[in-house]
This record gives C-alpha cells, sequence and structure tokens, in this order.
C-alpha cells in the first residue's frame, strides 16, 4: 500500500479535501473552455460577417465603372497641385507665386513668411506652408481669396485671421501641396 493511500484511509477528511481540489481544478478548466470558446465564436462571426461584406462588394458590376470615374477625378485633382522637381524649388515657386499675387492685387504693408517644405506622411507629396499679413482693404478681399483658390496650381487657406481691434489687418495661413515633377 502506498503512503498516500494509507493516509486517505485514515483520514477521511483528506480524500474530501483532496476530491474538493480536484472539483475546483476541473471547474477552473471548463471555465477557461467557455471563455476560449466565446472568443473563437466571436472571431467566426466576425470573419463571417467579413466574408458577407465581400461577397456582397464583389457581386455588384459598377466596379470598372467606379474606377473610371475615380481616375478621371483623380486626373483634375493632380492638375491642380504644384509640381516641382526639388523641395526648394518648391518653396521658392510659392515665394515667387504669392509675391507676384502680392504685386498684382496691391496689398498694403503686406509681410510673406513661407516655412521650409515638409514631406506628406503616407503620400508622395511635400508641403509648403506660408503666411501672408496685410493691410486690409475690403473690396481686396475676395478678389484675393479668389485668386488663391480658383488659378490652378490651388493653394489651400488653413487659416483666415483679422487682427488689430479695428480689423485693419488680415493674416492668411496658406498650404500649397506639391508633387515631384517638372514644370
Amino acid at each position: 500500500m502506498t503512503p498516500l493511500l494509507k493516509q486517505l484511509r485514515e483520514h477521511p477528511w483528506l480524500a474530501h479535501a483532496l476530491l474538493g481540489i480536484v472539483a475546483i481544478l476541473g471547474l477552473y478548466g471548463v471555465l477557461v473552455l467557455r471563455d476560449a470558446n466565446a472568443e473563437l465564436a466571436q472571431t467566426c462571426d466576425q470573419q463571417e460577417t467579413q466574408r458577407l461584406r465581400l461577397e456582397s462588394a464583389a457581386g455588384q458590376t459598377e466596379w470598372p465603372q467606379r474606377r473610371a470615374e475615380i481616375q478621371s477625378r483623380l486626373a483634375q485633382l493632380q492638375t491642380r497641385l504644384w509640381q516641382a522637381p526639388t523641395a526648394a524649388l518648391a518653396q521658392a515657386r510659392v515665394q515667387d507665386r504669392l509675391n507676384m499675387i502680392i504685386r498684382q492685387q496691391n496689398l498694403q504693408a503686406a509681410r510673406l513668411q513661407v516655412g521650409s517644405p515638409t514631406p506628406v506622411s503616407g503620400a508622395p507629396l511635400t508641403l509648403v506652408k506660408a503666411q501672408l499679413d496685410f493691410r486690409l482693404e475690403p473690396a481686396a478681399l475676395p478678389t484675393l481669396l479668389a485668386t488663391l483658390l480658383t488659378n490652378a496650381p490651388e493653394f489651400v487657406i488653413e487659416e483666415l485671421d483679422f487682427r488689430d481691434q479695428e480689423g485693419s489687418r488680415v493674416n492668411l495661413g496658406l498650404a500649397a501641396y506639391f508633387r515631384e515633377g517638372s514644370s
């Protein structure tokens, strides 16, 4: 007879305690399996939902038409982007263009600051930001904004701020997006 069996026969409460420990471990195992089963069921449901969405999308017949529309729109948007072979030329082109607009619009007491070019994450583009500060001539503001937004390549107006107590100064925050290329 082994010492464990001998102890179990001499002390019956020890057998009950051992049986209780085995029952607790069994219950713990069942709970862990139930949680794992719930996670697996949730994963299966998510994959089934994704499969149904993909089947639905694959069954649609408009994809070639959508692709043609997107390519057409992309070509239109690319004509509105600035082009420069280097980041330094991109910065210089923004400076030149804004100086030309300042002269054409006859902006009074204008101050221009052009920032350093920065790459746009996730896109093959370079961003050049500029700040244009000038004395407000109410008649000139609408034509200035139209000039900035309608002549390709376009500027993006990020900020329009009226300063001074009389609102006599305007600060424009501008951005220009460049793609590599010559032009």
